[in-house]
C-alpha cells in the first residue's frame, strides 16, 4: 500500500503524499531564495496552473514539469529538483526514474546557455529516512544546517503522516490535517 499498489497509483494516492511533502520543500526553497530577488522558484504544488519558464525554454506535451524549478535569468543558472517519496528499498530505482525525467529539462536549459544542476532528493515513505541529498540541496541554496535539518524533519513527519493515512484507508488525510 505504501509504494507499489496499482489501485493507489492509479487513483493518485501517492501523489497526495508527494505533494504534501513537496509543499514543505518548496516553502524552504522560497524562504531561502526570496532574500535574493533574482531567483524564481516554481513548484508543481504552488504553481500547477502557471509554470513560468525563461524564454526560449518550452514545455513539451507529455513532459511533466519538474517538482521544483529554480532559476536566475541574470546568472543563467537553473536548478531542477525531483522529490522522491518511496520505500527505502526503492530509492535507487526511483532516483534513476527521476534522472530520466529531468534529463530533457536539463538539456533545454543547457541549449539556452544556462548552467543547470539537477537534484534528486529522497524521503522514506515510512518516515524513517531522509537522504543526505535532501539536506545537501537545502544547504546548497544557502540554508544553514540547523534550518535544513528542521525542514528535513518536517518533510519526514509529513511523509509518515500521509503514509499512515494510506494505511488507514484515508489517502487524502483527515480534515484536521489538510
Amino acid at each position: 500500500v505504501l509504494n507499489d499498489c496499482k489501485v493507489a497509483a492509479s487513483d493518485q494516492w501517492y501523489l497526495i503524499r508527494h505533494h504534501a511533502v513537496l509543499a514543505v520543500l518548496a516553502e524552504a526553497a522560497v524562504i531561502t531564495l526570496n532574500k535574493h530577488k533574482e531567483w524564481e522558484v516554481f513548484s508543481v504544488v504552488k504553481d500547477s496552473d502557471f509554470y513560468t519558464l525563461p524564454p526560449p525554454v518550452r514545455n513539451q506535451r507529455g513532459n511533466r514539469s519538474p517538482d521544483l524549478l529554480i532559476y536566475n535569468r541574470s546568472l543563467k543558472f537553473a536548478m531542477i529538483v525531483e522529490l522522491i517519496v518511496t520505500l527505502e528499498t526503492d530509492i535507487l530505482r526511483a532516483r534513476m526514474e527521476a534522472d530520466e525525467k529531468v534529463a530533457w529539462w536539463k538539456e533545454q536549459f543547457e541549449e539556452c546557455h544556462y548552467e543547470c544542476l539537477c537534484f534528486s532528493v529522497e524521503i522514506g515513505c515510512r518516515g524513517g529516512f531522509v537522504s543526505s541529498s535532501f539536506v545537501s540541496f537545502l544547504k546548497f541554496i544557502g540554508m544553514d544546517e540547523v534550518e535544513a535539518k528542521k525542514y528535513a524533519l518536517m518533510c519526514q513527519r509529513k511523509a509518515f503522516v500521509y503514509s499512515q493515512f494510506l494505511l488507514d484507508g484515508h489517502p487524502r488525510g483527515y480534515s484536521e490535517h489538510r
